[in-house]
């Protein structure tokens, strides 16, 4: 068994002063060493931190200079002698709390724990965090939440909330006999940003004072789009100021409506449009719209001579009974049979201009009879153009258009639409139908009429009838033009005219190419070829724009023949073509004259074919500049404003004679 020894400290032998040690600099230990021969030969018992005893010390030393900079009271500790600094060696203000210059942004410098230990107030460096339960029911009591108030002048109670902040709310509440207590610079509660030389505040963000709320930078409105506000879930409290996403408004909400404080498109603006109402007589309807704009007003007009003319509506009358005639919704009861076809229209105003109508719409009132009054009417119109049919009946109905292709024995309802045609108007009481083809030359069309009061009727018939130009045969043909006739159309402007040597048109005699030739129906060809093919077809001039071409019509220009006058003479010799030929002339140029030069050789003049002859006489002409020699007098012989040549027969045959022989001269040329 080890030996266990007991020691018991009887005298503490020191060495030095305690009272020159600083004991606020630093930490302290001590260290005990034991003799057990009471030699000098010590051995090491334990090494233990200096702590309360020795500090007494200095706590009574400290507390001999001023006992009265820290006082306690029962459980408190309290300072009166000056301002407190941490972390600051001149705090300024009673505390001042001075973060580490090496703290981080996230790093508390100072914060506030709840009995649970939540943070309920922590100041950071860029910032200050006040954190509010996010359990509701810990926040209804007067201190839920976080909020600011205003004092009495006893400083014993809270006299008003200025604000207050819950999970489930913010509100904000203004002094209405507001005091001058918060007119200074420091009054109230304010939110500020600060200059980089922490020397003041720059901006002042938020400040609610017991007469005002100030907001310097922005305020946030709640943003709620109209089916957002529409379901709640409760019932909004009166003064409550949304902006409206939807609309691009603000809003507030007073006496349970919502009414527009002002919105970004101040003039007002339609975004639904009336229809037209189709009822029985002695039924009731109504006409509705909705607008946008800032503080909008209404006023229904009534036209009953079909929009000529426009009155406003006042609440009351009889039949109709009106009500709403200044709302977004006229209601119109007791109607009778007699306000069929009146339209409505609603004006809506606001703060800005301009004022806007809406659409125009008609009150459609049926019977329990009905029928035709105005039957629609053959319509006679040109390929390409338009027609219409008309009816009107007895009471209001709804018109129903159908057409037939084979004479009426079937039936098809029409829609608006297509091309060629294109219909309008298939369900009114006036159907148009533009663009027509040829091909619906001879269809009927009807209109089938009902009303949602049970009865119905349908019109006669009627026929359209497309009219298309028609070219008929060539007249006055010659040689070089020929006359091109057609049928005459009513209703059109003119017509136009193609010529071409070819059936389909692929190229055309000049200036014959579409040419219009005026409100006639004939028109002179000329500038052809003698013995020529030519195609003509017409087409019609018309307001509606170009018809299709007429049928084509083919002629043929006469051919040159033995024994016709042509060119000032006649002619006595035609080629193959039927073309091309000689002329001679109709009587003898002298009946004695000289060939001329006789002695002189001529030079040339030599030609022996049909087209050389005029030729021979420039050669003549030049070699002998006699006057009144044969070749003479026919170079200067003008026939038909042409210059003739000469070749000299005797008995029929050609003959050669001394150039002063003298004999008849008679010029003929070529063509």
């Amino acid at each position: 068994m080890k030996k266990r020894t007991m020691f018991k400290l009887m005298n503490l032998v020191t060495a030095g002063n305690f009272d020159n040690i600083n004991w606020g600099a630093n930490n302290y230990f001590i260290q005990t060493e034991f003799d057990e021969q009471g030699g000098s030969n010590y051995q090491i018992m334990g090494i233990s931190q200096l702590l309360s005893v020795p500090y007494a010390l200095y706590s009574k030393t400290s507390g001999s200079a001023d006992a009265s900079i820290w006082n306690t009271n029962s459980s408190s500790i309290y300072y009166n002698q000056g301002n407190v600094g941490i972390g600051e060696t001149t705090p300024t203000g009673k505390l001042v709390v001075k973060s580490d210059t090496t703290a981080l942004n996230d790093d508390v410098i100072f914060c506030v724990l709840n009995a649970q230990g939540d943070t309920v107030l922590a100041v950071y460096q860029e910032g200050v965090r006040i954190n509010v339960s996010d359990n509701p029911a810990k926040a209804t009591g007067s201190k839920g939440g976080f909020a600011v108030g205003g004092f009495s002048p006893s400083k014993g109670t809270f006299t008003n909330e200025y604000l207050r902040v819950t999970p489930d709310s913010v509100r904000v509440y203004i002094e209405e006999n507001n005091t001058a207590k918060a007119t200074s610079s420091k009054g109230g509660f304010a939110v500020g940003g600060f200059s980089p030389s922490k020397s003041g505040y720059s901006d002042e963000y938020l400040r609610v004072t017991n007469d005002s709320v100030k907001v310097s930078k922005s305020l946030y409105i709640p943003r709620l789009s109209t089916a957002e506000r529409d379901s709640l879930g409760f019932t909004p409290s009166d003064a409550l100021i949304i902006f409206n996403t939807t609309d691009e408004c603000m809003e507030i909400y007073k006496n349970g409506v919502w009414s527009n404080i002002w919105c970004f498109h101040c003039a007002p603006t339609i975004i639904t449009q009336p229809f037209e109402a189709n009822i029985c007589n002695g039924q009731d309807t109504s006409f509705t719209i909705s607008a946008t704009g800032t503080s909008l007003s209404y006023q229904w007009q009534i036209s009953i001579d079909g929009g000529i003319n426009w009155n406003s509506i006042s609440d009351g009358g009889s039949s109709p009974v009106y009500l709403g005639s200044n709302s977004w919704s006229l209601s119109l009861s007791n109607i009778q049979s007699g306000s069929n076809g009146y339209l409505y229209r609603c004006k809506v105003l606001s703060s800005c201009p301009p004022e806007v109508y809406s659409n125009i719409v008609s009150l459609n009132v049926g019977t329990d009879t009905l029928s035709v009054t105005s039957q629609p009417a053959n319509q006679q119109i040109i390929s390409g153009c338009e027609a219409s049919f008309n009816i009107s009946t007895s009471s209001y109905g709804i018109c129903q258009w159908q057409q037939s292709s084979d004479g009426g024995n079937t039936w098809n309802n029409i829609a608006n639409g297509g091309t060629a045609p294109a219909f309008a108007g298939a369900t009114s009481y006036n159907l148009v139908i533009s663009n027509v083809p040829v091909s619906y030359n001879g269809y009927k069309y009807r209109c089938v009429v009902t009303n949602l009061c049970g009865t119905g009727a349908n019109s006669n018939n009627a026929t359209l009838n497309i009219s298309n130009p028609v070219a008929s045969a060539a007249s006055s043909i010659d040689h070089f033009s020929f006359t091109a006739n057609w049928t005459a159309v009513s209703g059109v402007l003119g017509y136009y005219l193609d010529v071409s040597t070819a059936s389909d048109f692929s190229s055309f005699v000049t200036g014959y190419n579409n040419l219009n030739v005026g409100n006639v129906t004939i028109y002179n060809v000329t500038g052809l070829s003698a013995a020529t093919n030519y195609y003509f077809r017409i087409r019609l001039n018309i307001a509606c724009g170009g018809s299709v071409n007429s049928n084509v019509i083919s002629v043929t220009t006469s051919a040159f023949a033995v024994g016709d006058s042509y060119g000032g003479g006649v002619i006595f010799y035609v080629d193959v073509t039927g073309q091309h030929g000689l002329i001679s002339a109709t009587s003898d140029q002298s009946a004695s004259a000289q060939w001329g030069c006789w002695g002189t050789s001529i030079s040339g003049a030599d030609g022996l074919i049909v087209g050389t002859g005029s030729q021979n006489t420039i050669d003549i002409e030049t070699g002998c500049t006699a006057a009144g020699g044969a070749s003479d007098i026919v170079a200067n012989l003008g026939l038909n404003g042409n210059n003739a040549w000469e070749q000299y027969f005797g008995n029929g045959n050609q003959n050669s004679s001394q150039k002063n022989y003298t004999d008849y001269v008679r010029a003929i040329r070529s063509f």
